[in-house]
This record gives C-alpha cells, sequence and structure tokens, in this order.
C-alpha cells in the first residue's frame, strides 16, 4: 500500500480494504475533514478507533480518489458505472 498511496501507513489500505470487505461504505464532506461511513453496525468498537486514528490518511485517499475519478483515471467500482461508461462510449461513437 506504500507504493499506492505515497508516504500513509500501510495500515490505511489494509483499514480501506477490510472495510470493503464488510459493506462499509465511506464519503469524506467536501469543505471539511469529516469523515462518513455506513451501515454503522458493521463496524466494531475497534475498527470506529482505527477509522479516527487513521482519518487524516483515509481522507487523503478518498480525495486522490475522487480527483482521479473527476479527472476520469479512476477505477470502475460497481455494475452501474461500468454501465454508465459503456453508454458514454456508444454514444461518442454514434
Amino acid at each position: 500500500m506504500q507504493d499506492l498511496y505515497g508516504n500513509l501507513p500501510a495500515r490505511v489500505g489494509e483499514l480501506l480494504e477490510e472495510l470493503g470487505r464488510r459493506g462499509v461504505s465511506l464519503r469524506v464532506a467536501a469543505h471539511e475533514d469529516r469523515l462518513n461511513y455506513w451501515p454503522k453496525d458493521k463496524l466494531s468498537p475497534d475498527l470506529v478507533q482505527e477509522l479516527r486514528q487513521y482519518k487524516a490518511g483515509i481522507i487523503e485517499v478518498l480525495r486522490w480518489d475522487e480527483e482521479r475519478k473527476a479527472r476520469r483515471e479512476g477505477n470502475v467500482r460497481d455494475e452501474l458505472e461500468v454501465l454508465e461508461t459503456a453508454r458514454e462510449k456508444f454514444r461518442e461513437s454514434a
């Protein structure tokens, strides 16, 4: 994870992977360093504590990902995004 996220602790990437496996969604507020996550019942108290501990790094990664997505360099995350991308490509070629 060090290579992907620069100087961030490897635990940031591990936490993001763990949250993904648990089906937890994360969102960062646009103009402040507020991290929202849901559903809250999928997180143990220990994971909540780690989210607080690594909050700055997680926010950095999420903002980096949003910037990449805005430049259309982001990763495909779900089927809806695949369909939307395909529709755009078909419109461009028509």
